[in-house]
């Protein structure tokens, strides 16, 4: 719709851009956030906002409408690393410090394990997938995961990468991956069909594109792509989100 929510590290806030006329605003300070790594616009049910907070070890949720909000503890893991809703009531929640992701139940508080200790290496993004499934990215192992919302199967979706830091969803289903080391975002088609071969990489070419690249200049921190198909992307290094117009 035009409307895009960052998370700002540093300064302890969530700002909200529009991209249509170019308003900045803060909706969340340090009054409430430690230090906000990560969020997600949930359009299941009611309309929430996502944010992890990994110093403060918790998930805040917050209404896009009256910004009012909530706190979820989780004292008993290492660090929050990313969120994402599952149709259901399931926040899944990564958790770097132990190279885990968790499971988390909106209506009765269990946390259960969907990747045990050691075994996600460097979770720390995260996005829900318009068929319900759970995409991660596993920077340390350079690769983005598909996590099945059947049964929790992990699927690698593309491998190759090098430090890669974001996972969105495009208008159209497909995949963007802001691929930080190789200063890349990554178009992948294709990557919910299940009579394909996995793991990609880029020498699929027939699968997997680079839309923006070193050439463009970028530090590909996170990616988005708004309304009109333009790709957002966040430039640490300038304090900047920048737009990429993809014919």
């Amino acid at each position: 719709d035009g409307n895009f929510f960052v998370s700002d590290f540093p300064a302890r806030m969530l700002t909200h851009l529009n991209v249509t006329d170019g308003s900045v605003s803060v909706i969340a300070g340090p009054e409430i956030l430690v230090r906000p790594v990560d969020l997600e616009y949930s359009s299941h049910q009611r309309r929430k906002i996502y944010i992890a907070d990994t110093v403060g070890l918790a998930v805040r949720v917050m209404d896009p409408t009256s910004w009012q909000s909530m706190n979820i503890s989780l004292p008993s893991i290492g660090s929050v690393g990313c969120v994402a809703q599952r149709p259901g009531g399931e926040l899944i929640i990564s958790d770097p410090k132990n190279n885990s992701v968790l499971a988390y139940n909106l209506n009765d508080g269990t946390i259960r394990t969907v990747i045990p200790t050691g075994f996600a290496l460097g979770p720390v993004s995260c996005t829900a997938a318009p068929n319900g499934d759970t995409l991660v990215v596993l920077r340390d192992a350079d690769r983005v995961i598909r996590i099945s919302k059947q049964n929790d199967n992990v699927t690698t979706i593309m491998e190759g990468l090098d430090t890669p830091t974001d996972v969105a969803v495009s208008n159209n289903g497909d995949l963007l991956i802001a691929d930080r080391g190789n200063s890349t975002i990554a178009l992948v088609t294709g990557w919910d069909e299940p009579e394909r071969k996995f793991p990609l990489t880029y020498h699929d070419k027939e699968f997997v594109v680079a839309l923006v690249d070193r050439s463009d200049g970028i530090d590909a921190r996170a990616v988005a792509m708004d309304p009109a198909g333009d790709i957002l992307v966040a430039h640490p290094p300038h304090s900047v989100v920048k737009r990429f117009r993809i014919s």
